[in-house]
């Protein structure tokens, strides 16, 4: 893997200042792995956000550390969902597109929701 992507879940931690969420942001330092966001999380995060948080958002998501929506995560979305959803089981667009985000580009998903669970193509880390 080549780096983490960060699910909003996760990113909501960050902001509150969650100790578990900084020991992993400490350990992926050490191990020089970055850590990217999806610009699904980046909408998610603006739009459940305060005015007081407006700033610090500003400097947290960088250009060269959130990923686009490109044709081929949209593909990998929506070829997953469609497989999920055949199989009488329900994900939320929002989330699988994060999730084909991270296996586009060969990251860590690292999330605490249990839904990624049935996403079995993807590596995902559950703290």
């Amino acid at each position: 893997m080549n780096g983490y992507l960060f699910d909003s879940n996760i990113i909501i931690d960050l902001l509150a200042n969650e100790t578990t969420v900084r020991n992993f942001i400490l350990k992926a330092h050490e191990e020089n792995k970055p850590i990217y966001f999806s610009t699904v999380s980046v909408c998610e995060i603006y739009s459940g956000s305060d005015n007081g948080e407006i700033e610090i958002l500003d400097k947290l998501f960088t250009a060269d550390k959130c990923i686009e929506v490109s044709l081929a995560i949209s593909r990998e979305a929506g070829i997953q969902r469609r497989s999920i959803l055949r199989k009488k089981q329900k994900i939320k667009t929002p989330d699988v597109i994060i999730a084909a985000t991270a296996k586009c580009h060969n990251l860590c998903l690292v999330t605490r929701d249990k839904d990624f669970r049935m996403l079995k193509d993807y590596f995902a880390v559950l703290i």
